[in-house]
């Protein structure tokens, strides 16, 4: 319990959160996780001797390195930089004192709870907040894409206050931050766990997915799915469990659409993705990958930096034309170049494809296109919990020391 409640503090204090987008300002949530991973990090030390991984140090310093290269290079933002390496070192800190899977049995359990009351406060009480019932919940004016938008404050969980489709964003910025995260929970119940999923669980990330409404969301969700109807079959038989799979998602997703609330309610979320707009989320996705690849080329070796290169797209690329850029593991490339941007794309992929060993190099396919899908309708760069899953593969996989010696889950030898 105590990773957990750590793993939940470390969720709330992200850069990602409401907290960080209504409530406080950038520095004091960057401040108060560093200080609060680093407290952390002192106690285990002195308790328990920790050893560093050298591949892990290796990453962490050229991470850091090309950050501050770049920052000085193209005049990036001081503070946007700042927030990156604290988000890298808070990771690599994180990473040095605990195991894969007691990091991630602790998120388990804090991706949980977030998921229910996510769920209670966007289908419970906004309705009851909106029409007047419920005064208790500041409502927060804040300016979104040159709209000034009502976010209601409701502790762990944030939502937009209107009449419209109520979509989920449990205690992050947006619905399509949420769905990441609890993408991430799903693959490690369905795949990664030493033990069996637990059903519960399973459940609950699957509910908070849908509650998202996130058209990355759903498309990731499916992807995983398919996934795990396949994980038990092998070589031929895995090819037709896929099939197999795929009719029954299609059947699945035909009967659902016979419900009028639930093929409205979907049917706005897939519609985002064929709207000719250029500031839909669709587009924005859709363009933000090919401009991204085309600044990436500015500065193949060193990248362009990240406030440079969102700026050079701005105006000479997109002439404005969208608001927002995604695209997390190709903002990589383009801010920090090919070699290290590559490199942490080969670190993402590893992590998706954790125990490929055991069950095989295509269903490690899947669960990383499910990831690619999903992380690269945001980017997430500064966020420290994205940084542990960039460096989990350095991470030891259990407390037995034996045993991963004679295993490696991500696939080379110790």
């Amino acid at each position: 319990m105590a990773v957990a409640a750590f793993v939940f503090m470390q969720i709330c204090l992200s850069y990602d959160t409401g907290m960080h987008l209504l409530k406080w300002s950038k520095q004091f949530v960057v401040y108060s996780s560093l200080l609060l991973i680093t407290t952390v990090f002192l106690v285990r030390t002195i308790r328990h001797r920790t050893v560093f991984a050298v591949r892990n140090v290796v990453f962490v310093c050229a991470v850091v390195a090309i950050a501050l290269l770049t920052r000085l290079l193209n005049a990036d933002s001081s503070v946007s930089s700042f927030i990156l390496v604290s988000s890298v070192i808070s990771a690599f800190l994180i990473t040095s004192m605990f195991t894969f899977h007691e990091y991630m049995e602790g998120y388990q359990r804090a991706m949980v709870l977030l998921s229910l009351y996510g769920m209670l406060a966007v289908f419970v009480l906004q309705p009851l907040v909106m029409n007047g019932t419920i005064t208790m919940f500041p409502i927060i004016q804040h300016e979104w894409g040159g709209v000034q938008m009502p976010y209601i404050d409701m502790g762990l969980a944030f939502s937009i206050g209107w009449f419209g489709l109520q979509r989920a964003f449990g205690v992050f910025r947006e619905p399509g931050v949420f769905q990441f995260f609890l993408l991430v929970s799903l693959a490690f119940e369905l795949f990664w766990s030493n033990r069996e999923p637990n059903k519960i669980f399973v459940a609950v990330f699957v509910c908070a997915i849908l509650s998202t409404f996130s058209t990355a969301g759903l498309a990731a969700l499916c992807i995983l799915l398919l996934g795990y109807f396949t994980k038990r079959h092998h070589g031929a038989a895995q090819i037709r469990a896929l099939a197999l799979g795929s009719l029954g998602l299609i059947v699945a997703g035909a009967i659902v659409l016979q419900v009028p609330s639930l093929s409205h309610a979907f049917g706005l979320a897939v519609s985002k993705l064929l709207q000719g707009t250029g500031n839909n989320s669709g587009m924005v996705r859709y363009y933000s990958i090919l401009y991204l690849l085309e600044a990436s080329f500015r500065d193949p070796l060193f990248g362009g930096g990240i406030d440079s290169t969102f700026l050079y797209i701005f105006k000479y690329l997109s002439n404005f034309a969208v608001n927002d850029l995604t695209g997390t593991t190709v903002v990589l490339i383009a801010a920090f170049g090919w070699p290290v941007g590559i490199w942490c794309n080969i670190n993402y992929y590893r992590f998706c494809s954790y125990g490929n060993r055991r069950t095989g190099m295509l269903l490690g396919i899947i669960v990383w296109l499910a990831l690619l899908v999903s992380v690269n309708a945001q980017n997430l760069i500064y966020n420290n919990i994205f940084w542990v899953f960039m460096l989990s593969p350095y991470m030891k996989s259990t407390t037995n020391v034996e045993s991963q010696k004679k295993v490696d889950v991500w696939g080379s030898g110790e």
